[in-house]
């Protein structure tokens, strides 16, 4: 009896077509960053502060301005700010400080952070009791620190360069541009179509080890004796060896073709006359 070698000769096939289809796998290639994050270091947000004070009385708005130039020159060091007083600033900061009421002690503090002429981040109007100058300005500052982060992070990611201006030197050296993905040659299609005919040939045989050798035909005096050994084994050996020649040739097409094609086809020369593949 063959039944247990046949059956050792089926999963010896199976087992085979996994390890020749994870064999022809190429490595996995790494993917580039992403050029959506944010600039590491871009440099200090050009920043302009406005004062909005015209109902304080004069005193108070006095003291308020020296106040704010004081907390303003500490804040603009804390959190890498630049001053700027023209209307190209990134980040625009208008404070409003206002008293209703010249006989009541009744103050109200609103800001609102602009970036290219868009609101960025807008404060809550507060009221303020019997405060003072500093407690003042330290309201209106308020959104400062969340309004230059968001300003920095609203820069743009990346700047493209410009384009290679073409000189004597380039064209002598030539330019060669990035690699293209490079799509299956004939070699790969000719591998996996023996690869798969393979693959049915070796199930084949493998089906027909696997049967008995003897049938019965009608009645005891009429017996019949069929041998599916021999196509079983040929069948099987053929199917190995159409598997093995599809899975070299598809190794043969990634590892060694595919490399000189991509080299063929991505490749561009720059000369006085125009571009050249």
């Amino acid at each position: 009896m063959l039944t247990q070698a046949n059956r050792e000769f089926t999963a010896f096939v199976v087992l085979f077509a996994a390890i020749a289809t994870f064999a022809v796998i190429p490595p996995a290639r790494a993917q580039a960053p992403s050029a959506h994050a944010p600039p590491a270091d871009a440099g200090p947000v050009s920043t302009r502060v406005e004062l909005v004070a015209d109902t304080l009385p004069k005193t108070t708005r006095a003291a308020v301005d020296l106040e704010l130039e004081t907390q303003l020159a500490a804040a603009l060091a804390e959190l890498d700010l630049v001053a700027a007083t023209s209307e190209s600033a990134e980040l625009v900061l208008r404070v409003e400080v206002g008293q209703p009421n010249h006989k009541s002690p009744v103050y109200v503090v609103h800001s609102v952070a602009l970036h290219e002429g868009q609101v960025l981040v807008r404060g809550d109007a507060r009221t303020c009791l019997r405060c003072t100058p500093t407690e003042l300005v330290s309201a209106g500052l308020a959104i400062l620190p969340s309004a230059a982060a968001k300003a920095r992070y609203a820069r743009p990611a990346s700047v493209e360069p410009p384009p290679l201006a073409l000189t004597p030197q380039l064209a002598d050296a030539g330019m060669q541009l990035g690699p293209r993905p490079t799509p299956p040659g004939p070699t790969a299609y000719v591998g996996i179509a023996l690869g798969s005919l393979g693959l049915v040939g070796a199930i084949t045989g493998g089906v027909l080890l696997n049967r008995d050798d003897v049938t019965r035909d009608g009645t005891e005096a009429s017996l019949r004796v069929s041998d599916y050994g021999a196509p079983g084994i040929a069948l099987l050996s053929a199917g190995l060896t159409s598997m093995v020649s599809g899975v070299a040739l598809l190794v043969l097409d990634i590892w060694v073709l595919a490399p000189h094609r991509q080299a063929k086809h991505s490749r561009l020369a720059v000369s006085p006359a125009g571009l050249h593949f």
